[in-house]
This record gives C-alpha cells, sequence and structure tokens, in this order.
C-alpha cells in the first residue's frame, strides 16, 4: 500500500515540532536533532520536516512504498509522466536508506518513489546521479550545484568511522589532560581536582557532541552504537567499524593528553578502582546516560548535547566511580597512570557493568516509549 510523503524545510525546528504535533495530535515517530517525521495512518502519510535545505517550504513530495515490488509499478508511472527519471540503489536520505526513483514536475518540485529498507544514524549521503534542478531544490534530490540537505555531510561508513575515532580521541584528551593539569596545579586537594576534571569533561562533551553529531552520531561511546543497532537505527555489520574506530581513538586521545604533558604514551594505570559498589556505580552511569540520550532525543533532539554534558557532570560526583559509563574510555584510561586512570584489572567489572546498563535503559525506554520490543 503507498504512502504520501510530503517533506518541508523549515526555519525553527522547535517550534515547528510543536506545530505539528498539535496539528497531527501525535509526536513524531522519528525525532533527530534536524529533522523529524510523523507516519500518519488517518490520514495515511509519511509527513517530514528538517532543517537542511536551502529553500523554507516544501522540499519535495513522493510516494513511499512497502515493497520492491511496488516501487516497480510506481517508476514506470514516473516514466510515463516523465522520460528524466534518476534512479538510485542504496541512498542514504533522512535518516534511512532505501532505493529511490527521482523526478521534477513542470514547476520544478522534485518527486521521488522510494522503498526505505532500514534506519542509518545519520541524515543521509549526497546522491551521485545529477538532476538538472535549481539550488534551492528537494534536499535529498540529486542535483548541480544546489544547497542540499544531504551534500553537507558525506554519510559513507568510512567517513563516520573517521568522525567517531576523531571525537572519541579529543573527549580523551579532555578527560585525561583535564586530570593531569588539574593534579599538577591543585597537589593533593583531590576535591578540588576532581571538580576541575569534571568541569572541563562536561563541557568538552557538549562542544564535541554538538560538532560531530551530524556527520556520525556522535557516540564516541561502543555502547550508544550498541542501543543504536538494538533500536534498530543502525545495522549489526556497521558495530566492527564504529567500535574500532572508538577504542582507536580513545587510545589515540590518551597519547595526546600524555604528549602535551611530557608524559610517556602509555603507562600501565595504578588507580585501583575495584568492588562491587564500583561496578554497581558504572551501571547507574551507564543507565542514565542512556536514560537521557533516549529521552531527549525522543523529545527535543536539540537538547541532547547540553543534557548529555550535564549528566556527566552531575554522574562524575553522585557515582562512587566518576562515572567512566563507555568501555571505550575504560580502556583507554587504563593506558594512562594519572589522576583520570584505572588499573587494567579493574576494566572487565566496568565494561560488563556499562553494557548492562546500556541494555536495561535500551529496553526500559522501549517499554516506556511504547515501542516494539
Amino acid at each position: 500500500m503507498k504512502r504520501f510523503h510530503v517533506h518541508v524545510a523549515v526555519k525553527d525546528f522547535n517550534q515547528s515540532i510543536d506545530f505539528y504535533s498539535a496539528l497531527f495530535g501525535a509526536t513524531p515517530s522519528v525525532m533527530k536533532n534536524d529533522y523529524a517525521k510523523w507516519m500518519l495512518d488517518d490520514p495515511r502519510i509519511n509527513f517530514a520536516i528538517s532543517t537542511r535545505s536551502g529553500k523554507i517550504g516544501v522540499d519535495h513530495l513522493g510516494l513511499q512504498v512497502d515493497s520492491d515490488t511496488e516501487l516497480t509499478q510506481v517508476e514506470l508511472q514516473l516514466r510515463r509522466a516523465s522520460p528524466e527519471v534518476i534512479a538510485e540503489k542504496d541512498a542514504a536520505c533522512c535518516y534511512a536508506a532505501g532505493d529511490k526513483h527521482w523526478v521534477q514536475d513542470p514547476s520544478g518540485i522534485a518527486w521521488e518513489a522510494f522503498h526505505t529498507l532500514k534506519a542509518i544514524p545519520v541524515f543521509g549521503a549526497q546522491a551521485s546521479a545529477i538532476l538538472d534542478a535549481p539550488a534551492e531544490s528537494a534536499c535529498c534530490a540529486p542535483s548541480v550545484g544546489r544547497d542540499s540537505c544531504c551534500a553537507s555531510v558525506s554519510m559513507n561508513l568510512l567517513r563516520r568511522s573517521c568522525a567517531e575515532a576523531i571525537g572519541t580521541a579529543m573527549l580523551l584528551a579532555v578527560i585525561v589532560g583535564s586530570g593531569i593539569m588539574a593534579e599538577r596545579l591543585a597537589p593533593g586537594q583531590t576535591a578540588l581536582a576532581l571538580l576541575a576534571n569534571t568541569l572541563a569533561t562536561g563541557a568538552g562533551l557538549t562542544a564535541l557532541i554538538l560538532s560531530f553529531s551530524a556527520i556520525s552520531g556522535a557516540h564516541f561511546n561502543p555502547v550508544v552504537t550498541l542501543s543504536a543497532v538494538l533500536r534498530k537505527e543502525m545495522p549489526w555489520d556497521e558495530i566492527p567499524a564504529y567500535f574500532t574506530a572508538q577504542i582507536f581513538g580513545a587510545f589515540m586521545g590518551v597519547a595526546t593528553a600524555h604528549a602535551m604533558f611530557e608524559l610517556p604514551w602509555f603507562s600501565a594505570a595504578q588507580h585501583i578502582r575495584s568492588g562491587m559498589a564500583q561496578g554497581f556505580s558504572e551501571f547507574v552511569a551507564t543507565f542514565g546516560l542512556l536514560a537521557v540520550i533516549l529521552g531527549c532525543a525522543r523529545s527535543r533532539s536539540s537538547t541532547v548535547a547540553i543534557a548529555v554534558g550535564a549528566y556527566i557532570t552531575a554522574a562524575y560526583w553522585f557515582t562512587a566511580s566518576t562515572s567512566f559509563a563507555n568501555p571505550a574510555v575504560t580502556l583507554a584510561r587504563a593506558a594512562s597512570d594519572t589522576f583520570s586512570g584505572i588499573r587494567p584489572v579493574d576494566t572487565p567489572l566496568f565494561i560488563g557493568a556499562q553494557i548492562l546498563g546500556a541494555v536495561t535503559a535500551t529496553y526500559c525506554f522501549r517499554w516506556l516509549q511504547s515501542e516494539p520490543v
């Protein structure tokens, strides 16, 4: 069965969310920091808004189908309407991947027929085909010289993985570097050093999420990636690339921080963080982190970065473990014999608790938000 599709480019994203939620009597079924979608059955429509197009107003129209057979039938109708049909296989757009066919009507409005195959964690990818369209044309339609909502960032896995590696490296440089500086400036004053380390980490994490979220989703954390996969926002086969990038980036961040303070690139940490209380603290810290991410992403995804930074700042102080909440961070900090380190022998307890906390939060919020398990 076909579903009519409308994509509107908006100027004020949050006001638009409020307006259309009230108009439709429903909250968005998909909510990101720059994109929202309502899948309505009465009327049967896929209505989306975003802030990425170069032109405010109706961005493009389309027909969504449920099978390849239906897509073939609609393609034939498009070719009857216009000989210039552009086909895209496995196209990435609007946080989804699928097969598409594009045409323009006589007024220059782009129309697409598409079959969505899977969700992806980022907005889309620049189309490789070329459609003779004006600069302010549709956000995902292939075109020349346009201010495309998908052209601003390439969503191929290599670039997303590189973004994860760079972001995670910068995060670890902030965590470890601020810990070293704090310990040197406030020797013997653990509380003051922890406060300095906390404020730097919270601020740095917020800035990094804001910087990288549109490229890779700004996970910087294997359990955040795992949660996205469990929620079917990422395919399982992308886990190895993300995990590798995050762990490699974390170790490079430690090496960077050490180099800035004239320390050996890596050194086995001696900071003891053992015991069930520490493990339970990591479960609580990670559960809370995923709760903040999932809760904010559902209501106001634009607030995720600030909320996560604020939560980590608080969790440094209310958890006995100072809230690592990240397996990549945990492994890398085991290679830093500094204020922020953790003995390598203590890492399995932390990582196990983090995974358990993340999985628990994912399924808990799936139930709380009335999503099918």
